[in-house]
């Protein structure tokens, strides 16, 4: 079961694909957060404290910004991670909440999206990705 402080949804398994910054799937106020179960963000630089992003945002636009790899660390199953273990043992990320790339500098967001959704699937019904 997959619990939030909101809903509670009683499933095999669950792929989370919100989305990163544009879609609302991670996002910041006062800190950077994914949305929908509060779990740990990270960028390619590491796990970001909670804190503000300021402090990974470059000067210029022409300048790399890590916080744009920002999204959930995860196994190599797909599992989102929180303090280095799956968060949940039915839970699957795919596509841009997936952290650690950033697809405005390679283009490569509807390859991720689709190579990840076939990896998380095939995860959630415990095999390999293949």
């Amino acid at each position: 079961m997959v619990t939030t402080d909101q809903i509670a949804v009683d499933a095999g398994a669950v792929v989370l694909a919100t989305g990163r910054f544009i879609a609302g799937g991670v996002a910041w106020g006062d800190r950077c957060r994914e949305t929908l179960l509060g779990l740990p963000v990270a960028t390619e630089d590491g796990l970001m404290e909670d804190e503000s992003p300021h402090g990974v945002v470059r000067r210029t636009p022409m300048e790399w910004h890590p916080l744009m790899t920002a999204g959930v660390q995860t196994n190599e199953r797909l599992q989102p991670l929180r303090e280095g273990e799956p968060a949940f043992h039915n839970l699957f990320a795919a596509g841009m909440v997936i952290g650690g790339f950033a697809s405005r500098y390679v283009l490569c967001a509807d390859g991720v999206a689709l190579a990840t959704g076939v990896w998380a699937a095939r995860s959630s019904l415990g095999k390999e990705a293949a």
